[in-house]
């Protein structure tokens, strides 16, 4: 983690976290997920140190400093320097045009307010477009069968209750 703006999910690590609740850091309730995404960005502190915060948004925000780094799992998940930040309704828009590696979805405060992003420089697919109108025509006949069975099934109750 050298720059500002990188994206990871993170978990505790159970193999040190006998060390870490010694450290005092470690909740003593048990509750260590509580009130986080499990998902942060780096930014730079007040000292020009890389941290990361959790994108839970909260009154005191957890921030995990290096000192927390060997007691955590890291998997990263993208670099927002090579994205641009979107409303949901251009990103429900590309969702259907773009491949999915192209867009970009933090999931904050547990999804009540998510930040939507489309990579620089991407372009629509059409491979992708094809993929998504296939899946779209599935559902609709999905819908008419279902649509031919309620119809069948009303039909029986009205012939039921119209027939002496």
């Amino acid at each position: 983690m050298k720059k500002e703006n990188l994206v990871y999910s993170w978990k505790w690590n159970d193999k040190k976290i006998e060390d870490f609740k010694k450290s005092g850091v470690w909740f003593s309730n048990g509750d260590n997920y509580h009130c986080k995404d499990q998902q942060a960005i780096t930014f730079k502190n007040s000292k020009g140190e890389i941290c990361l915060k959790d994108t839970y948004c909260s009154s005191e925000p957890f921030i995990i400093t290096s000192d927390k780094f060997n007691h955590i799992d890291f998997v990263f998940k993208a670099d927002l320097d090579d994205y641009n930040e979107i409303d949901l309704y251009e990103f429900e828009i590309k969702e259907k045009k773009y491949e999915p590696n192209d867009l970009l979805c933090l999931r904050c405060q547990g999804g009540y307010s998510n930040r939507y992003f489309v990579k620089k420089d991407s372009k629509p697919s059409a491979s992708h477009r094809i993929l998504v109108i296939k899946e779209e025509i599935e559902q609709e006949e999905k819908n008419i069968q279902y649509a031919k069975n309620r119809i069948d099934r009303l039909s029986k109750k009205l012939e039921e209750l119209t027939t002496p």
